[in-house]
């Protein structure tokens, strides 16, 4: 459809009269644009709607934003498709009662194309209040009846009924709480899960394997590598040994293991593990890879020197001050009554002097 068309017949419809339209809520405005109302008999405040829908293949738009649309009052407006035709919805609201007239107002359409301008239409506003005389008089407004007055004398038998009532409520109440609170519990058996200690020379050789997994020194984090192996070492004297050195510094651990009678040679190797390690730890000295590497297999070559030296030492003497004792088992003698008949002589040792009679 050409614009010319439209023009021509948008003003056929402008020029035609009212009574042209007001018979029904559909209104034809033009080919593919029509406008409906509804509903035609409303009462006070009920919300009407007035929508417009334009031909196929266009897209409505809001008109300039309303607060009133002639006598009646805009709650509010959307735009929706429709069988695939743009149509926008105006909702409206009258306040005052009669026949009024929706006036008409204009609809923008996108893309450049003449406006689509509705009709006048009227619509009958009807009042809440009923229309005969005889119920409008039954709803006057009469005097509020007077306020009643409450009976000023004290009840005493209703007063001690619910102070009964309260006093049995709290004795029973406190008869159930001692039930309660005395009643046989039943505790479950708890069980102890048995504690398994582990060795601690192979605790620390599995957490010198780890160290080396998880590649400190070839990612060039000498630091944490060089601390980590001498956290471990110290982790396994203090549950070998039996010494706090996790809290000791480098020559206060030397002195407690002299004190406690560990060899020259586990000496000197934990001294030399010592000094490597505050050297890249306090002096900033950048080690390579290879010594890194080789500090590791240090630390377990002395974790099982240590061992086997605490070991033998425990079998031959009683355990040393600070160090943890071992279970043994000391076997039951039964002593036995001895006579002169059956006394065994007990020969003489081999270096001990013979007698005079003997050698005579």
């Amino acid at each position: 459809m050409t614009r010319r068309v439209r023009l021509f017949l948008t003003g056929l419809l402008l020029m035609a009269p009212h009574g042209a339209f007001a018979e029904g809520s559909n209104i034809v405005l033009a080919p593919g644009v029509d406008m409906t109302v509804e509903p035609s008999v409303v009462r006070i405040g009920d919300s009407i709607q007035v929508s417009v829908t334009g031909p196929g293949g266009t897209s409505l738009a809001l008109p300039a934003p309303l607060d009133t649309l002639g006598p009646f009052d805009v709650l509010g407006s959307e735009i929706g498709t429709i069988d695939g035709r743009p149509r926008l919805t105006l909702h409206l609201a009258a306040f005052d009662v009669g026949s009024l007239e929706i006036p008409a107002f204009d609809v923008p359409v996108t893309a450049g194309a003449t406006p689509i301008r509705t009709r006048p239409y009227r619509i009958t506003v009807e009042s809440l209040l009923p229309a005969d005389s005889a119920a409008v008089d039954s709803m006057t407004i009469r005097a509020a009846h007077p306020p009643l007055e409450l009976s000023r004398e004290f009840r005493w038998r209703t007063a001690l009924g619910y102070f009964l009532v309260l006093v049995a409520l709290g004795l029973l109440g406190w008869w159930l709480y001692q039930r309660w609170r005395n009643r046989p519990v039943v505790r479950p058996a708890v069980v102890a899960a048995p504690i398994v200690v582990r060795p601690a020379e192979l605790v620390a050789l599995e957490s010198l394997d780890a160290l080396m997994a998880r590649g400190y020194a070839l990612r060039g984090l000498f630091k944490e590598h060089y601390t980590e192996a001498l956290d471990i070492l110290r982790l396994f004297v203090e549950k070998r040994l039996g010494i706090e050195a996790l809290d000791q510094t480098s020559f206060e651990l030397l002195a407690s293991l002299s004190r406690n009678g560990l060899s020259i040679r586990g000496l000197a190797g934990m001294s030399a593990l010592l000094e490597e390690a505050d050297l890249v730890k306090f002096a900033k000295q950048m080690p390579t890879v290879e010594s890194a590497v080789a500090l590791v297999e240090t630390a377990r070559a002395w974790v099982r020197e240590t061992h086997a030296e605490a070991t033998a030492r425990e079998a031959m003497s009683p355990p040393l001050v600070g160090t943890p004792a071992r279970p043994t088992v000391t076997p039951t003698v039964t002593p036995t009554k001895t006579t002169p008949e059956t006394a065994t002589p007990t020969p003489p040792a081999a270096d001990e002097p013979r007698s005079n009679e003997g050698a005579s």
